[in-house]
Parts: structure tokens; C-alpha cells; sequence
């Protein structure tokens, strides 16, 4: 975990690589084979992560701006749905499994799929851009296990992701399977209440535990000195920290927090800073700041929506050579590892959800000011909305660069 580097790790397995594929121009194509009929077909082989546009050539990588990529009839798709069937086998090691809770996580795939498992289904998951996350205890077998994945190119989802932007399908970003032990940290919510004397405390709220494991929490600076620790068994801990370095974008000063339950031990970079808003001004730590800010994609010329942490680093030098001190993830949530980052190279991130629905705006006039509630005001969509804004906030409410 200190070594910030998940390959490393004896619970984590990376499912990233060639896969088989099988493309299909619509769900009907494929509803009726069975995995034997399906693998009997021929089949191309396609990186993971990658979209099938700039991999394989199927399809076209289409823009639009504020039109939906088909007629909009929310919340009906058209029957010709392009789709890939997305397959692999991997080995999982008896003795590394054994008592473990298995977890299965795609961190990002457009627009929907359906994941089966050694013939059985496992699930089904929407919102391209936030990570979907599968139990599968039980479900794997030691030595080699069979993998399939269909991915629509379009769902009802579709209509809450009309950015403007190229649009891409497929599995676009990495794929991997974790092994937790029984007891482990499953969520928890990291915050940096400073007082008026200078001095702060990092809390630490443990949002949902796996059994009863004792919780070694240990806090330390820039330079490895440890500041404070505490034990939980699930209950909130605060450690004090009695002159603070602030966080801030000049100054991306971050403390480490380790979070030891039993085998496992978890990492979370802390910046210690507080927003107030005064008279209409944003103020970090109690200072106005001005914002130079820029709207970003994840972007690749040659992988698409897929991106790597050196196309991120090298997209975050630019800006800082630039001047600019602020990035607005338009309008999705960036990769995994990119508020991470911010946090780290010191930039203010508007992190935006997984959640646009420009394209109502075309239904029934032509400046469509009448109508760009449609989705927004309609009762049927409010829990999807919902919890797309609740995924972006669970999966990067620890990192301080969001404000």
C-alpha cells in the first residue's frame, strides 16, 4: 500500500490484456446462443482496456454536441444496438483464494453490460464512467476460470450520458479481480476539520465495516514522521494534528493515512484544508482563490477514452506549465487515478458525475430552452440520477484536490 503500487499486492489481480471478441449488431443477434454457440463463432482478439471503435474498427467513433447519437425517444433505444461479446479465461491459485472474499471490478465500461462467470451470470451494471464492483465468492474455481462480458453500445443510461464528446463502446478501462479477507474495510469518509487556533484533527467515519476487525489507523507526514494513531473496531476516530500544513494547490502538502485490519492494509493520501464561501467567494483556508481553470476528457489521439497515468501526468505538466490551477472533469468522472493525482501536483477539481442530458433539448423546439428539464423534472428518472451523483461522491469523496 505505501508503495502506491496495487500490482504488487498478493490480493489484487489484474484482468487487463487481449481478450476474445465478438461483435454483433444488436442484443437480438445474440439472445438466443448459448456460450458454445457463441465461442464456435470467429473471433478477433482486442486489448483490454480499449474501445472497440479504435481497436477494431467496428463502428465509428461519432461526435455530436448537444444531439443524442439516435432519435431521442427517452427512455426507448433503437433495435439496431451494436454490441461486443468480450471473453477470457484466468487462474486463480487455491491457496491465495482460500478464505478470501472475491471481488470483481470493472472501473469503467460503455454504456451497460452483463457479466457471466464460468456459464453462471453474475450481474448487470450501468454508468459508463464510475466503477462497478461484483461479489463473487464462490463463484470462481481453483485453476483456469471462463469470463464473458456483453457491452451495449447504447441503454436507457444512454440518455443521462450525452456529453459532448467522441463516444466510444466497450471495456475502456481497467478490469480486475481483488481478494479481501473476511474482515475488512469496505467504505469509510476522511475529513480535515481545522480550528480557529490553527490546529485540525483527521476523522476518520468507517461507513460500512466486513465483520469485526480490529482497525489500526496510523496518520504521518510528508517525510514518513508519524503524527498520531488509533485503533477502531467501527466506530469514528479522530487524530489530532497540532500544526497542520495546509493543502492547497500552490502548496499540495498531503499526510498518509494506513488503515492495517488484519492482512490488509489500505492508503489514503490526507490534504488537510477547509471551503468557506463568503459574500460569493470561494475561500481555501480562508483565502480567496481565483480559479484559471480548464474543462478536461480523458483523451487519447491513438487509445480513445482510454487513458494511462503517464497521458494523465503529462496532460497535469501541461496545464501546470500553463498556469492552470483548476480542472473541471467534463462531465463524467475521470480515471481512477486522476483526482489522486490532482491531489498530489496540487490543482482544484470541480468533479463532475456521470450525468448530462443535453440532448432533450432538441425534442420540441429549436433553442430547446423549453425543455431541458424533461429528464431532470420527470419522477421516473430521479433514483438514476441520484445515484449517479452518489457514485461520483462515494468514489472520490477522500481526495483533497475535490472541492
Amino acid at each position: 500500500a505505501l508503495g502506491d503500487n496495487r500490482h504488487e499486492s498478493a490480493f489484487f489481480k489484474s484482468l487487463v490484456g487481449t481478450w476474445d471478441f465478438r461483435f454483433f449488431p444488436s442484443p437480438d443477434a445474440v439472445a438466443d446462443l448459448d456460450f458454445a454457440a457463441i465461442d464456435a463463432l470467429p473471433a478477433d482478439r482486442i486489448e483490454v482496456p480499449r474501445s472497440w471503435e479504435n481497436t477494431l474498427r467496428y463502428n465509428k467513433p461519432n461526435y455530436t454536441n448537444t444531439e443524442y447519437p439516435f432519435p431521442c425517444d427517452p427512455p426507448h433505444l433503437p433495435a439496431d444496438n451494436p454490441c461486443g461479446m468480450y471473453s477470457r479465461r484466468f487462474t486463480v491459485d487455491a491457496g491465495e483464494s482460500a478464505g478470501k472474499d472475491a471481488m470483481l471490478t470493472f472501473e469503467g465500461v460503455s454504456s451497460c453490460f452483463y457479466v457471466w462467470l464460468n456459464g453462471e451470470f453474475v450481474g448487470y451494471s450501468q454508468v459508463s464512467h464510475s466503477p462497478s464492483e461484483f461479489e463473487i465468492t464462490g463463484k470462481t474455481k481453483a485453476g483456469s476460470n471462463r469470463m464473458a462480458v456483453l457491452v451495449l453500445k447504447w441503454c436507457d443510461g444512454t440518455y443521462l450520458e450525452d456529453q459532448d464528446k467522441l463516444r466510444f463502446s466497450g471495456i475502456f478501462r481497467d478490469v480486475e479481480l481483488v481478494l479481501r479477507p473476511q474482515e475488512f474495510v469496505h467504505d469509510f469518509t476522511v475529513q480535515t476539520p481545522v480550528a480557529e487556533d490553527g490546529s485540525a484533527e483527521v476523522t476518520v467515519r468507517f461507513d460500512r465495516v466486513e465483520g469485526d476487525p480490529e482497525i489500526n489507523c496510523t496518520l504521518t507526514d510528508a517525510e514518513g514522521k508519524e503524527i498520531g494513531r488509533a485503533v477502531s473496531n467501527g466506530e469514528n476516530i479522530a487524530i489530532p494534528v497540532a500544526a497542520p500544513v495546509l493543502w492547497n494547490a500552490e502548496q499540495p502538502y498531503l499526510y498518509t493515512l494506513t488503515l492495517q485490519a488484519g492482512a490488509e492494509t489500505i492508503e489514503q493520501k490526507v490534504g488537510i484544508r477547509w471551503i468557506s464561501v463568503e459574500e460569493g467567494k470561494i475561500l481555501i483556508n480562508g483565502k480567496q482563490v481565483k480559479f484559471r481553470g480548464v474543462n478536461r476528457h480523458d483523451s487519447n489521439p491513438y487509445t480513445g477514452a482510454t487513458v494511462t497515468r503517464e497521458d494523465v501526468i503529462r496532460d497535469l505538466q501541461l496545464m501546470k506549465e500553463s498556469n492552470v490551477n483548476a480542472i473541471r472533469t467534463s462531465h463524467y468522472p475521470n480515471a481512477p487515478y486522476f483526482p489522486e493525482l490532482c491531489s498530489e501536483y496540487g490543482f482544484y477539481l470541480i468533479a463532475e458525475a456521470d450525468l448530462e442530458s443535453h440532448g432533450v433539448g432538441t425534442l420540441y423546439t429549436n433553442d430547446g430552452h423549453d425543455c431541458m428539464g424533461y429528464i431532470a423534472q420527470d419522477d421516473a428518472w430521479a433514483e438514476s440520477i441520484l445515484h449517479r451523483q452518489k457514485r461520483n461522491v462515494i468514489r472520490d469523496k477522500n481526495q483533497s484536490a475535490v472541492i
